[in-house]
């Protein structure tokens, strides 16, 4: 009865602590996952910082591609304003040639 007596108090002494330890084990596991979540959180953090700055220099770009296609139609507006004046200049001095000529004969 003794060596039942013991044997049982050891196996509830062994089972106690095993029980013990499934608490630290699963107080780990929640400090891991914990840990994991926060690594997590980092990194969709880093990759949103990412994908903040890729957007803000595509806005710039598609901002600086209006700014470029914006001075060329200017600049095509004025040098078809400067090329309507040159024709009506060499309209107007070819008139005076003509009327020159007429003059002449």
């Amino acid at each position: 009865l003794s060596t039942a007596a013991v044997s049982k108090k050891q196996i509830m002494g062994e089972i106690s602590n095993l029980e013990s330890l499934e608490t630290v084990i699963d107080g780990e596991l929640a400090n891991v996952d914990k840990i994991k979540e926060k690594q997590s959180a980092q990194r969709n953090n880093k990759f949103d910082m990412v994908s903040d700055r890729i957007n803000r220099s595509m806005e710039q770009i598609h901002r600086r591609h209006e700014d470029i296609e914006n001075q060329i139609s200017y600049m095509e507006t004025k040098h078809n304003q400067e090329l309507c004046l040159h024709n009506e200049r060499i309209y107007k001095i070819a008139l005076v040639h003509e009327q020159n000529l007429d003059e002449l004969e």
